[in-house]
């Protein structure tokens, strides 16, 4: 009977299933730049609240800014021979 009751507790046991994955989101926060040419650049800055400013400097000159959104899923490569 001690035997059923230890093998009905370990049977019950589970492990969580809320494991924390890597933060795949926050390796995209910040500032990023996309350079064209020496005269022209893009620029983006992600924040952690989702949303992106958008912007072009040409020439040296900071273009108008735009107010986005922005969201990600996590996606693996696979490397193709």
């Amino acid at each position: 009977m001690a035997l059923f009751a230890i093998m009905m507790c370990v049977n019950f046991t589970a492990c969580s299933s809320d494991d924390d994955e890597e933060n795949f989101e926050s390796s995209l926060i910040g500032t990023w730049f996309e350079v064209d040419s020496e005269e022209e650049q893009r620029c983006y800055t992600f924040n952690s609240d989702h949303t992106v400013i958008c912007w072009a400097n040409n020439y040296g000159v900071e273009g108008e800014k735009f107010n986005l959104t922005w969201s990600a899923t996590k996606t693996h490569e696979s490397n193709v021979s």
